[in-house]
Formats: C-alpha cells, sequence, structure tokens
C-alpha cells in the first residue's frame, strides 16, 4: 500500500475514512480527477478537510503501486483511495478481474430488503460501507446474494458507495447523490446520449416494484440484478449502458 505517498507494507488503516474505489487497466488509473473531487466534497463536509493531492499525482502512485505489486495489468483492478479524519491518506490495491473495462458482469444477484439504519449514506465513508457489508451478511442468511437497504417508511437508502439506477421504458430514476458518483455520472451521459429522460428523488419499494430493470453502481461499472424478493427484472438496458460506458470512455482518451 501507498501511505502518503509512501510504499509501505499493508496495514489495516485505523478509524473512520472516506474512500473511493478506483477502475484501473493497464496499471493506469481511470477518472483520478472526479474521484479526487468527490472524495475531497465529502471530506469538507464530515471532516473540515481536504486531500493535498493531485490528480496527476495520485494517477502516477497508483501506477507505481500496481506495477511494484506485480498486478496483471490487462484485467480491470480496483484502487482503493482513503482518507482518514485528520488528513492522510492512502492507496490499497486488489487482485486483477476477468474484465478489461467497464462491463456487465455475466452474474445477476438476487436481492431482498434488509431494514437497517444507515450512517451518512450520501457520504462515501468507512461507516456506510460496513453497514452495507452487514446488511448483505444478513441477506445472504436469508438465501439472497445482496441487500437493498431500506428504512421502516419504506424508503430505499441513497447509498453512494453502491449507487442504484432503476429503468422502467425510456426513464431512468436514481437519487441525486447517484449522479455525484463517478461511475453514476458516466450512466446519465450514455442515457442523456441514448435519448433517456432521467428522474432524480428519493427511490421507494413501489418504484422498485414497478421497475423493468434494476443495475447496481460500482467501480468496475454495471451489476443487473435478477430478482429483488420474488420479483424478477430483465438486464438489456443493463447491458447497452455497459457498452457505451465503455466506448465513451476510451473515445475520451484519444481526444
Amino acid at each position: 500500500m501507498i501511505e502518503q505517498g509512501v510504499m509501505k507494507m499493508w496495514h489495516h488503516v485505523e478509524g473512520p475514512y472516506l474512500y473511493q474505489d478506483i477502475h484501473t487497466l493497464h496499471h493506469k488509473a481511470r477518472s483520478a480527477e472526479q474521484h479526487l473531487k468527490v472524495i475531497n466534497c465529502a471530506a469538507e463536509q464530515l471532516f473540515g478537510e481536504q486531500l493535498a493531492l493531485t490528480a496527476a499525482e495520485l494517477e502516477q502512485q497508483i501506477t507505481n503501486l500496481l506495477e511494484q505489486n506485480g498486478i496483471w495489468p490487462n484485467g480491470s483492478t480496483k484502487v482503493t483511495l482513503k482518507l482518514n479524519a485528520v488528513g492522510e491518506y492512502f492507496i490499497e490495491s486488489g487482485e486483477p478481474t476477468i474484465y478489461a473495462g467497464y462491463a456487465l458482469r455475466s452474474i445477476q444477484p438476487k436481492a431482498c430488503y434488509i431494514t437497517i439504519d444507515a450512517p451518512y449514506p450520501t457520504l462515501p465513508s468507512s461507516a456506510m460501507e460496513q453497514t452495507r457489508q452487514l446488511a448483505d451478511a444478513r441477506a445472504q442468511q436469508l438465501g439472497y446474494d445482496r441487500a437493498i437497504i431500506c428504512n421502516a417508511e419504506k424508503a430505499i437508502t441513497a447509498d453512494v458507495t453502491r449507487p442504484m439506477i432503476l429503468c422502467g421504458g425510456r426513464t431512468l430514476l436514481m437519487h441525486p447523490s447517484t449522479k455525484a458518483t463517478v461511475e453514476g455520472s458516466r450512466v446519465v451521459e450514455v442515457a442523456t446520449k441514448l435519448g433517456y429522460s432521467i428522474r432524480l428523488r428519493e427511490v421507494t419499494m413501489e418504484d422498485l416494484a414497478k421497475a423493468e430493470e434494476v443495475m447496481l453502481l460500482d467501480w468496475l461499472g454495471i451489476t443487473s440484478l435478477s430478482h429483488i424478493g420474488e420479483r424478477p427484472y430483465a438486464w438489456f438496458v443493463a447491458e447497452h449502458f455497459a457498452q457505451e460506458m465503455e466506448q465513451e470512455y476510451n473515445k475520451t482518451k484519444t481526444r
């Protein structure tokens, strides 16, 4: 891992932190400048701090870390940037995947609703990450793959660590915080280009019951849910969006 710009042995980051999962391919970070904006905005709100790191510095440190760790360059790899409450930053790398670029995962998870209080769900914090992991563990105990976190009033928690987008016809519905995430903004760009309407508001269980497709976003792109409970969903729009996201990203690299 990298700690404050210095290569070190991996160790657990103590205390609360904000984070961004960054897509890398061929040892290069995608959207480093956007990720810095997201984490700095959250840090200003929560910690009153900002990360003293430029996009160019972040990109170079990520490349150094992946090369030093001997990561296979031809598979997309998650790199996580963490920022703690006193302004210290850490960069950690995962393992390469079988995918190269934004992709629709071949596995379509089954989900169920889990009612649980969520701390600062519109900020990408370790507290929300751990809450989601707890909810997922409960869902798995019930025989499902993922949790859809909701409150007692049947509103869906706006979890920016795993944003959700609903599709019905030519309209996408998402919480406003989703648009501010890196992958969420990419979906909005692609959807607008393809002529979809975007609705930004709180999402409810009733909305999910009416949706044709439900997409979960993360650093690698789109995961399409197969079911929530017994309600089945399609995946055609999600596949199209994943392909378009990769094409649009590659276009921006050549400009």
